[in-house]
């Protein structure tokens, strides 16, 4: 080959090289995870709800009206149902949306040791009384997550939705409210991956009501330890969460403690 052809061609090739040098690597990618899990929690609250007329006696949901302080709860999410987008701009963070739903009802039966009111209704001492309490929970979840090896850490901005909704039936009286609330906040977590496949983490958020600021508000804590290997990953652990509303016509707050387990399918595109 003449010296004259190889430039030539030298001179083709060099655009491509320019190209691919100005080209960032493409890096992004989606993953979609399926969560399900159960938790083992055990409940306490207390409620107070004013009628019209009346003011609302504080009721102490296990002492007071018998409902169980234990009951498994399925959920759907666990925290982890999640479109992740991997930015481009840097490889090492990545933003991260999840969801988690659950929905749970207590049902006991009490004889009053003295008059209670709930509402409008008024049920004296000595009161049989057939008592439920609907809990449902909804949190959204934005997260910026940083992950250098073996360390993986993140902030998220909650917003959390809660609807309860207490009910006592008598032989001459029955009344049942609804107490809602949405609420938001922030929260940490970090985790480590010792070995391959393994990993450890913690994570803790904190939320305040929309419309009920510094009124209402909880929080949910929680430590983990779980493997991976390739879309599936099983992980378990202990929970605490909390809420609390003070307003003037209505008290509303539980706490719920105890370990739970999950099971997640991650997809990755």
């Amino acid at each position: 080959m003449s010296p004259l052809t190889a430039a030539i061609l030298l001179g083709l090739q060099a655009p491509d090289r320019v190209k691919d040098a100005e080209d960032p690597p493409n890096t992004a990618s989606v993953e979609f995870g399926a969560v399900r899990s159960v938790w083992f929690p055990e409940f306490r609250g207390r409620a107070r709800v004013d009628g019209g007329s009346t003011t609302g006696t504080p009721l102490r949901l296990i002492d007071d009206l018998h409902l169980p302080d234990d009951k498994w709860i399925p959920i759907y999410g666990g925290g982890d149902i999640s479109i992740t987008v991997r930015q481009s701009l840097s490889e090492k963070n990545r933003l991260l949306f999840s969801a988690e739903y659950w929905n749970r009802e207590w049902m006991g039966n009490a004889t009053l040791a003295a008059p209670a009111v709930l509402g409008n209704g008024v049920f004296p001492a000595g009161t049989t009384v057939e008592d439920r309490l609907h809990l449902l929970s909804i949190t959204l979840d934005a997260y910026l997550v940083h992950e250098e090896e073996p360390f993986r850490i993140g902030l998220t901005i909650p917003i959390h939705i809660m609807s309860a909704r207490l009910r006592m039936d008598a032989a001459t009286v029955a009344d049942r409210e609804t107490i809602r609330d949405v609420c938001w906040g922030t929260g940490v977590f970090a985790d480590v991956r010792p070995i391959r496949h393994v990993f450890a983490g913690v994570s803790a958020k904190g939320y305040t009501g929309f419309a009920h600021f510094g009124r209402s508000g909880g929080g949910d804590v929680r430590g983990y330890v779980g493997a991976e290997w390739g879309p599936l990953r099983l992980d378990g652990g202990y929970r605490y969460r909390s809420y609390d509303l003070d307003l003037q016509d209505t008290e509303f707050r539980y706490a719920m403690n105890g370990p739970y387990v999950s099971f997640s399918l991650i997809l990755r595109f």
